[in-house]
């Protein structure tokens, strides 16, 4: 099935990574400079995007809005399962910091559009969109805490949580990007085309900055000390989750009527691999860097051939 295929857009999300790690390795730029990239994007390019999407939000039908909900519950779900693994992994400090990020932080945005767009067409694509409106505020109402929670840097631990939290202003602008965006939505005013059109070219330039910074962190060494969580973090993002959610779905089903390729959608988003936003988080707030740049490889490649399994039921 063509859906189940390596995405063309995910060639120059690794490509942009790739670049990164060489640059790297000829000593062009230091990984230090990742980490001050990641923070310029985060304030000077992520409100822009944010104003744009919540600007741009349609408005959907009451039965549409309980699709977030769906995700709320796998990731609150996802979340629970990490807390328990990082304690039978023994996993302390940053690196339960990484873990639980990568847990509750999915890839539902450009990869799960495009699977879903291609097994179900513009239905699955919409369903899919919808599904996803809980992320932003997953990633500052949630994500950003435990990020501040565990940071590792000694430096940036001996600031009060609250300091960690709002560093940089980071998460203010954020806060205040989303309501100037659903201000401007509530109070119709429409988008220029333009601005429209450019709303996503601004996105793929964003990735590709983030994850040319990614690559400079990476270390090829690492792989071997964080392959076991790696593992651990894919069993239960691709295999524990599908399935418990399969199993939630049928039950739903059951009792309350719903379009079969809305609960379909829901499925394939429930296993999604680590979202790039995982790898900006680590960085900023001094997380294992490693053990998430080995997450995120990891479960994205074995994405494919685990959705191909899964395929067989949709």
């Amino acid at each position: 099935m063509s859906g189940a295929a390596f995405p063309p857009t995910l060639i120059p999300i690794f490509g942009a990574m790739a670049g990164g790690y060489l640059v790297r390795r000829t000593g062009i730029l230091a990984p230090q400079m990742a980490r001050r990239i990641m923070v310029s994007v985060q304030k000077f390019v992520t409100p822009g995007v944010l104003i744009l999407s919540f600007w741009g939000l349609e408005s959907v039908r009451f039965s549409l809005a309980l699709l977030p909900l769906a995700g709320i519950a796998v990731i609150a779900f996802q979340l629970a399962a990490a807390f328990w693994l990082a304690g039978r992994l023994k996993l302390e400090g940053p690196s339960k910091g990484s873990f639980l990020i990568g847990a509750l932080l999915s890839n539902i945005g450009y990869l799960g559009w495009f699977v879903n767009l291609a097994l179900y067409g513009k239905t699955g694509f919409d369903y899919a969109f919808v599904y996803g409106f809980y992320f932003q505020f997953a990633v500052y109402a949630a994500a950003y805490p435990i990020a501040a929670r565990y940071g590792g840097d000694q430096v940036f631990r001996e600031k009060g949580f609250w300091s960690r939290l709002f560093f940089e202003g980071i998460l203010l602008i954020a806060l205040a990007a989303i309501a100037a965006g659903l201000v401007l939505n509530f109070g119709r005013i429409p988008m220029p085309a333009l601005i429209r059109r450019a709303h996503p070219y601004l996105i793929q330039a964003a990735t590709g900055i983030l994850m040319f910074a990614a690559g400079l962190t990476i270390n090829v060494r690492s792989f071997r000390r964080c392959l076991t969580p790696s593992l651990a973090m894919c069993a239960l993002k691709l295999v524990v989750t599908p399935i418990v959610a399969a199993v939630a779905l049928k039950g739903i089903a059951l009792f309350f009527s719903a379009d079969p390729v809305m609960l379909r959608v829901v499925l394939v988003e429930s296993m999604m691999p680590l979202a790039i936003s995982c790898l900006t988080l680590s960085t900023i707030f001094h997380l294992d860097q490693d053990l998430t740049n080995v997450m995120w490889v990891v479960s994205t490649l074995l994405f494919f051939p685990a959705f191909h399994i899964l395929a067989i039921f949709l």
